[in-house]
């Protein structure tokens, strides 16, 4: 169950009220993790590269993984820690730098930082609104003057300035989306991961709204909506297999979600930030440009098309099935990927499913006696509403461009579905990709092939952040009629792993290097575990110890803290 506090509220609702104490909260543990908890802000850490190493030669009934830990050298081992260390450094509480959204009254965060020890020098704000702002420097003027105050878009001086931070506080206040065209918070958190305005480790603190039956029902059944589209692909997003794989169709666990929502509410926010983290951003960086997408794939626009329509659409019936299990060629994949194996290409599935333009072709494989009132259900679903939402939140995804999306969509496709996608690899990715992994990897509890290596070596150029599942907290209050929810994101850059891997021409040959590729797999061993049950698409086989022995876990956002 979440815990819960019970807060005594005054008339004065700055110094008694609920959002006071989830901020006071929010920022100390924020401020905690970079400074005295600092060792324990990565998703891997020295102390688990050690206990998957004791594991390895002490606890295991596998007499081989003592074999295997006997590889790793003290030369490589010492190579690698020394290499975390200087990552991760240390701080105090007075070298932190902060940034979050201003307001008319921005002294009060600024009071609460300062009490925990930010110095104003430090401190930068940031409001767009002309009457807010000007009341804000008014606020400040006296009081603060060495606190910088900017009068623009955050996202635009993510975008514009050089200047990174420790901590950055967005109380959105709204909805997570919206159907209206002025909703840019992923936009604002898009500027934040592509220019890397955070530091890693860092903490990035929102807020959103959550909108009742009692606030505004119609705006309850769009998150309902939207909600349940993004989840019915995910596994786990019901602490189980997929809504699919529990048996659901999208009419019944749409009903589901709907009786809950502000639950589903709640992870889907998260869901989305290790999405938008781990996958949207670092491919669609690669996707961008022109070099990094040829360093990996050599796929025209014609390739381009047949990777989408396989993803996309079944083509059983105009397939030679005698040949196709030989051939494995692009032009004979039978597709039905997205359906096959939705759990790794749940994006795309939301993707395809945003886009619906016939509802009927939702209901053509239903009996007679459903697809009447499905076709219902479906033509209310897709109101207008939702359209521009879904559209909304696309639109910001993929920065308004059609060939990103594309080329998103098809990179998933081919680094997943390899056996026909690697028709579409460089030269450079295909010597990888033919690699006698069965000789050269070193099998512990996952088999490691291919597919364990792709998404390392994306990130390895794209540089992504990683949330740590294991720091990250949430708290949920209410502002006089408003359900809100906060949540505290450690974000992780996780260098310390992809600085130590290989590049991609040198790969196939360190690989037959035992040492540093056991070494390398006991730091990957966490980020495999952190990521395991969120995504999919991006680790496979990454295990070097399995997820049923104590401490080895596969990780799992805690439930949110109820305010009261």
């Amino acid at each position: 169950m979440a815990q819960k506090f019970n807060v005594f509220t005054t008339e004065n609702k700055y110094l008694q009220s609920e959002k006071n104490i989830v901020r006071k909260e929010a920022l100390g543990r924020a401020i905690d993790i970079l400074t005295i908890n600092r060792d324990s802000s990565t998703i891997a850490t020295l102390d688990y590269f050690d206990e998957v190493e004791r594991f390895m030669l002490k606890d295991s009934s596998n007499p081989n993984d003592v074999l295997i830990a006997n590889t790793l050298s003290e030369k490589d081992k010492f190579a690698w820690k020394k290499h975390y260390k200087s990552i991760l450094g240390k701080k105090q509480s007075d070298e932190l730098r902060v940034a979050y959204l201003s307001g008319p009254n921005p002294e009060n965060d600024l009071n609460e930082l300062i009490e925990l020890g930010i110095l104003p020098e430090n401190v930068w704000a940031f409001e767009s609104e002309n009457d807010v702002y000007d009341e804000a420097v008014m606020n400040l003027l006296f009081t603060y003057p060495q606190m910088k105050i900017h009068k623009g878009k955050i996202s635009s001086f993510f975008e514009n300035s050089a200047i990174k931070f420790d901590i950055i506080y967005l109380d959105f206040c709204g909805t997570f989306f919206s159907s209206s065209k002025s909703n840019k918070n992923i936009s604002t958190l898009i500027s934040l991961l592509e220019n890397h305005r955070l530091n890693s480790p860092g903490s990035l603190v929102t807020n959103y709204a959550y909108i009742s039956d009692e606030n505004d029902p119609e705006v309850k059944k769009l998150i309902a909506k939207v909600v349940a589209l993004y989840l019915y692909p995910k596994a786990y997003a019901d602490f189980g297999g997929s809504a699919d794989e529990q048996g659901y169709d999208f009419y019944e666990w749409y009903n589901k979600v709907e009786g809950n929502a502000m639950n589903y509410y709640s992870e889907f926010i998260r869901r989305f930030m290790m999405d938008l983290t781990a996958v949207y951003v670092p491919f669609i960086r690669i996707c961008k440009s022109e070099d990094y997408f040829k360093m990996f794939f050599n796929a025209d626009d014609k390739r381009l098309e047949l990777c989408n329509r396989n993803l996309f659409e079944y083509r059983w019936d105009d397939i030679d099935n005698e040949n196709r299990e030989v051939s494995f060629k692009l032009e004979d994949d039978y597709g039905g990927h997205l359906a096959e194996s939705m759990n790794h290409y749940s994006i795309p599935w939301f993707i395809d499913m945003s886009e619906v333009k016939n509802v009927n072709t939702l209901c053509e494989d239903e009996v007679t006696n459903d697809r009447s009132m499905l076709k219902d259900f479906f033509e209310e679903f897709y109101d207008e509403k939702f359209r521009k939402t879904t559209k909304n939140m696309l639109t910001q995804i993929f920065q308004n461009n059609e060939r990103y999306k594309s080329r998103f969509c098809a990179m998933l496709y081919m680094l997943i579905s390899s056996e026909y996608g690697n028709e579409c690899y460089s030269e450079r990715l295909l010597r990888v990709y033919e690699l006698d992994w069965n000789i050269y990897s070193i099998q512990a509890c996952d088999v490691f092939t291919f597919q364990s290596v792709a998404g390392l070596l994306i990130g390895q150029m794209a540089v992504p952040y990683h949330i740590n599942v294991n720091k990250s907290l949430g708290w949920q209050y209410k502002a006089k009629k408003t359900i809100m929810m906060t949540d505290l994101f450690v974000l992780d850059e996780c260098r310390y792993i992809y600085d130590m891997m290989p590049t991609i021409d040198m790969l196939p040959v360190r690989m037959t290097d035992s040492s540093p590729q056991i070494c390398y797999r006991f730091a990957l061993d966490a980020l495999d575990k952190n990521h395991i049950r969120y995504n999919p698409e991006i680790f496979f086989g990454c295990a070097v110890v399995g997820v049923n022995h104590e401490g080895f876990e596969d990780r799992w956002f805690s439930e949110r803290i109820i305010i009261e």
